[in-house]
């Protein structure tokens, strides 16, 4: 894909590195019954396997709920960012071995 200049200048931050993204839910009614753990899981398997090299998964917690979730999965918040959240890939990796 290829973007003019000028729409270039809207998304630096997208253009500047590779980035895999990719969304999990659970339904409300549903939570707490390790769903969420499976699917992370399958996503963190899929991000060490992935042929785009990263140093770390990145994920944004929309409330508190998910914060707790991904702090509870070893996840640390970014100081100036506290709903955001990162696991280097390398100790991902070690989950794998």
């Amino acid at each position: 894909m290829s973007l003019r200049p000028t729409s270039r200048a809207n998304f630096p931050d997208i253009l500047s590195f590779r980035r895999l993204c990719w969304g999990v839910a659970i339904d409300f009614r549903d939570r707490g019954r390790g769903y969420g753990r499976h699917l992370l899981a399958d996503a963190l398997y899929r991000a060490v396997r992935s042929e785009i090299a990263s140093s770390a998964v990145i994920v944004d917690a929309k409330d508190e709920a998910a914060h707790r979730f991904y702090a509870r999965e070893s996840f640390l918040s970014f100081p100036d960012q506290p709903m955001k959240l990162f696991r280097p890939t390398a100790d991902i990796a070690k989950l794998f071995e």
